[in-house]
């Protein structure tokens, strides 16, 4: 089936031009300033911008996590996603403790095959790690999976200073990538889920440090000194390994953007 757009205006990273656009069978076929094709509908697109399908790169679907799951699955989120212009995600897979990597892609299959209404790739979250998954992660790759999750944080997920940095060095091995979540896991003042460092004794003392402050004022500060220690223990680690990580998530004090 084609279709030509007609009359509008084309928004690509070389900027805005008056084009019309060739679609056969789902894929741009051709740009130009005028196309005719007889075989192919009109539709006429007059003092409309026309975008490439937007690609989200960072979705949680289906996602059991902390003792909840996440709003949307395959089916809500990627129907979602059409309606704002984004025409593809790469959702995490996760691996849950006791799974094999093959597992956890497995299940997320599951999950997105069938349901999933837009096109779909997947991250890989690794939230378990011994001698059978390192040689795993290099048959993962060769199967087109090459991008990876490390928590810092969350008990069901969160791999410890030793293993971050055998999977960082064997992620070099096999040309893969890794993103790492550098926060630390803690109660929050109030009992709500906070990132901190690790251990109770060390959140006692954010506190005391920053105890003569206001509820919003401490929070800040145990966010900062929480995300400056897990990033420099990111950075040693990656550094040591290849001087590169991939990235960071979720940053929650002016000292992760800076980093």
């Amino acid at each position: 089936m084609k279709k030509v757009l007609k009359g509008g205006t084309v928004v690509s990273g070389e900027g805005c031009k008056k084009a019309d656009v060739l679609v056969e069978d789902g894929k741009i076929g051709a740009v130009a300033p005028e196309i005719t094709d007889e075989e192919a509908e009109v539709v006429d697109v007059s003092g409309k911008l026309l975008f490439p399908g937007f690609i989200d790169a960072h979705t949680h679907f289906d996602l059991h996590v902390s003792g909840t799951v996440t709003a949307d699955n395959f089916e809500t989120g990627t129907k979602a996603a059409l309606s704002g212009g984004t025409t593809m995600i790469i959702d995490f897979a996760t691996q849950y403790k006791g799974e094999s990597l093959h597992k956890a892609l497995e299940h997320w299959h599951e999950k997105a095959d069938g349901n999933a209404s837009c096109d779909y790739g997947f991250h890989l979250a690794i939230s378990d790690w011994n001698a059978g998954i390192s040689e795993e992660l290099q048959q993962i790759v060769d199967e087109g999976v090459t991008s990876f999750k490390i928590y810092m944080t969350y008990d069901d997920m969160v791999l410890d200073d030793k293993s971050i940095y055998q999977v960082l060095k064997r992620l070099k091995e096999v040309g893969g990538i890794a993103g790492v979540l550098p926060f630390i896991h803690q109660r929050g003042v109030d009992g709500a889920h906070e990132h901190a460092q690790p251990g109770d004794d060390v959140f006692e003392l954010l506190v005391t440090l920053f105890g003569r402050h206001g509820a919003r004022q401490r929070a800040v500060g145990v966010r900062e000194v929480a995300q400056q220690g897990a990033f420099g223990a990111g950075d040693v680690v990656s550094g040591d390994v290849s001087g590169e990580v991939g990235g960071g998530f979720h940053h929650v004090a002016h000292h992760g953007f800076r980093r």
